[in-house]
């Protein structure tokens, strides 16, 4: 049996995904059935604004389509939608507000908060570039969105962001409004089937006067994209 798995937003889609009997068809027209169907899926899915992120040809990256026997496995970046971004600032919100006192409502405040595009598709450090999210199209499996408490600054123009953060989790509570946000996202059915939150941290791209030793914390929000599969199915 052979078929062509596609996978979409993270999840298996049988666009084409057929059974052929190889007894009663000649191989040839076997392959040229698998290959042309890919070829009509990817074409539809990028005038759609939704590359491919990864193609694999009888399991194996970097083969041409044209050589294809058994089965093709295309990855497409995550359609993304300005929905996706309200759905995880509208948590973080509800969490800061539940774990934290409020005083100025800074750290409240999304104006106050940054999103940055990481972009490790050339095999570079993954610089990060500041981003309005609700303009993207596609989220691909190099990529990854940062939401970076930029301007949640005390009196003295210190950002407090991550102290907030790690007083919280060293509290009774033992829980931080960006642990919880993480959590929530990741029990949302409408975001976890295309995405996941992890909370990070970084000393090399850290805030100007942050107190932390180990960086700054943000939110990271990267798809959800199924692994490799065998001989069509997926695992």
């Amino acid at each position: 049996m052979t078929g062509v798995d596609f996978y979409i937003n993270g999840k298996p889609t049988p666009s084409g995904a057929f059974p052929l009997n190889v007894s009663k068809r000649m191989t040839e027209q076997v392959e040229n059935l698998l290959q042309s169907t890919a070829y009509l899926v990817i074409d539809d899915q990028v005038k759609k604004g939704n590359d491919p992120s990864e193609i694999l040809v009888d399991n194996v990256s970097n083969k041409p389509l044209t050589q294809a026997k058994r089965n093709i496995e295309v990855r497409f970046g995550s359609a993304f939608t300005p929905e996706t971004i309200a759905v995880v600032e509208r948590a973080l919100i509800r969490n800061i507000k539940r774990y934290t006192q409020v005083w100025t409502g800074t750290l409240s405040d999304m104006s106050n908060w940054t999103w940055y595009l990481q972009d490790f598709s050339n095999g570079g450090r993954g610089d990060a570039r500041r981003v309005n999210p609700k303009q993207l199209k596609t989220l691909s499996r190099n990529q990854r969105l940062l939401l970076i408490p930029t301007g949640v600054v005390n009196e003295k123009g210190e950002p407090y962001g991550t102290a907030a953060e790690v007083a919280l989790l060293r509290g009774k509570r033992g829980t931080g409004f960006m642990y919880a946000t993480k959590e929530a996202l990741n029990r949302n059915r409408r975001f976890n089937n295309f995405y996941f939150c992890k909370v990070g941290e970084s000393k090399k791209d850290a805030l100007p006067g942050e107190v932390s030793k180990r960086g700054t914390k943000c939110l990271v929000i990267r798809p959800r994209l199924k692994k490799r599969v065998s001989r069509g199915r997926p695992r």
